[in-house]
């Protein structure tokens, strides 16, 4: 009785803890896409006449770090087609989840297109070989859903009906 007992309280605390760091690692990835966000707002407002220090190529390579990062992340903890976001969203990205938590839509500013407005877009589903992610700046996009497959072509570039 003394080692089934045991067994459970060890069993509880391992899926306790398990839950606690994968809350965790949602808080840790807002924080870092927030800061990477920031990062991206410094760089674009950044204003000095040193010309070691090359401000578009900072704020490129910011770009690269945040894409690269949600990339990463949001193929391998699939809790995050759900995650709230809330610091990264007040520093500049755009979520837009759809009802069923199926699909999930992320756009930020890359202040890379000087008075003219240059997003990033990316849409993470769930695919027939596990969490996805695609980027949206592309010409197309395909999509696997398993056995369904589609071309979603990018928003911006479709011509508008009537």
């Amino acid at each position: 009785m003394h080692h089934t007992l045991k067994t459970i309280l060890l069993f509880t605390l391992i899926v306790t803890t398990q839950h606690v760091a994968q809350a965790q690692s949602m808080t840790d990835i807002d924080k870092r896409m927030s800061a990477r966000l920031d990062k991206i707002t410094y760089w674009a407002e950044y204003n000095s006449n040193d010309e070691k220090i090359s401000a578009s190529d900072s704020l490129g390579d910011v770009n690269d770090r945040l894409t690269d990062y949600l990339k990463k992340v949001s193929v391998k903890y699939p809790q995050t087609i759900t995650a709230p976001y809330p610091r990264a969203i007040k520093s500049g990205l755009t979520v837009i989840t759809s009802d069923d938590n199926k699909l999930r839509c992320y756009s930020w500013d890359t202040r890379m297109g000087g008075t003219m407005h240059n997003y990033s877009d990316y849409i993470q589903y769930q695919g027939t070989n596990g969490m996805q992610l695609k980027c949206m700046d592309c010409d197309t996009v395909n999509i696997d859903y398993g056995g369904d497959s589609a071309a979603v072509g990018v928003l911006h570039q479709q011509p508008r009906a009537g």
